[in-house]
């Protein structure tokens, strides 16, 4: 295998302590590397991920590859399994973005989330990087939880040095206890004292990072295909539930009228579908009442007859 070196936007960056381990994990351990980024909304999660996507993927020549027109942004998991299947380069970066419309743990067993999981085993051989961005983890189904890399949770924006802060946890998958363990990332500070001629090596975790916006165009693209991609997914939605409103009222009303009309004509004619009990009582069988109108729920059955057999014992008792 050809050993890459780092490029030096990377490497001799203000955060290459950071970002040169994630690099070197696809380009040269041969791993495929994948972050969460979990934040309330307007706390910067797809600004986060596309100025992550925009620093790591790069060749060793150092030149930008991940697109200025944000065609490696998903937001479903059909268009994103149709990206990776694919073929890309080692590094190369890829940004699911709104997972939580399609990796929500409710729907765990579901045929996408299933999908994805799949995915994401079947494509760790590619080495590629991937970024996930939703609300919360806990929307993240399981299965898709243990094959993350890293947690992120941006937390603030700053304007007017066009930064985000984040809080950043490692993650660590144990398949004998079933348990994800995190991780502060940490750095190495050396301290030489050129009096006594010796150098302390000190490790400090590390809490929070505030990390670069990504470039101006980039976003702008991504809040464009945003728009578009988004909109036409509320659409179908709203179409999908006005046909299931829509459906459910008419079942709803095509029931009243069915018994609204067997109520009727067998108050016209309850000879037909009565018997004299030991008092004297015209009252209702519920087996002819199936038999005259087998459309009916065996509810709406049992409530007729209730409702009808009430009037012809009050009539009853007024006849006497």
């Amino acid at each position: 295998m050809v050993i890459l070196d780092c490029p030096a936007s990377i490497s001799k960056g203000r955060l290459n302590w950071f970002f040169v381990p994630i690099w070197r994990a696809a380009h040269i351990n041969n791993d495929m590397w994948s972050a969460v980024y979990c934040a309330k909304p307007r706390r910067g999660k797809s600004w986060l991920t596309l100025s992550h996507a925009h620093t790591l993927d790069r060749g060793s020549n150092d030149k930008p590859r991940f697109p200025i027109d944000c065609s490696r942004v998903y937001f479903s998991a059909g268009e994103f399994a149709k990206g990776l299947a694919k073929k890309h380069p080692a590094g190369t970066v890829f940004i699911l973005d709104d997972a939580g419309l399609n990796l929500f743990s409710r729907d765990a067993m579901s045929r996408t989330v299933i999908d994805v999981a799949k995915i994401f085993q079947s494509i760790r051989f590619k080495n590629y990087i991937i970024l996930l961005s939703l609300p919360a983890y806990n929307m993240l189904d399981k299965a898709v939880r243990t094959l993350m890399g890293a947690y992120v949770q941006p937390n603030k924006i700053d304007p007017d040095t066009r930064r985000t802060r984040a809080g950043v946890r490692f993650l660590n998958y144990n398949p004998n206890k079933g348990e994800v363990y995190h991780k502060k990332p940490t750095r190495i500070f050396s301290n030489k004292n050129t009096w006594m001629n010796y150098e302390v090596r000190q490790k400090i975790e590390v809490n929070e990072i505030w990390f670069d916006a990504p470039p101006l165009e980039l976003s702008a693209a991504y809040e464009k295909k945003k728009d578009r991609c988004l909109g036409e997914y509320y659409d179908g939605v709203a179409r999908d539930i006005l046909a299931r409103e829509e459906k459910k009222e008419g079942a709803g009303s095509s029931k009243m009228r069915l018994f609204a009309k067997a109520y009727n004509e067998i108050v016209a004619s309850p000879e037909s579908f009565c018997f004299i009990d030991e008092k004297g009582l015209q009252t209702i069988e519920v087996a002819k009442v199936y038999e005259a109108y087998p459309q009916l729920t065996s509810y709406n059955a049992l409530r007729l007859c209730g409702q009808i057999n009430t009037k012809l014992k009050a009539v009853h008792k007024r006849g006497r």
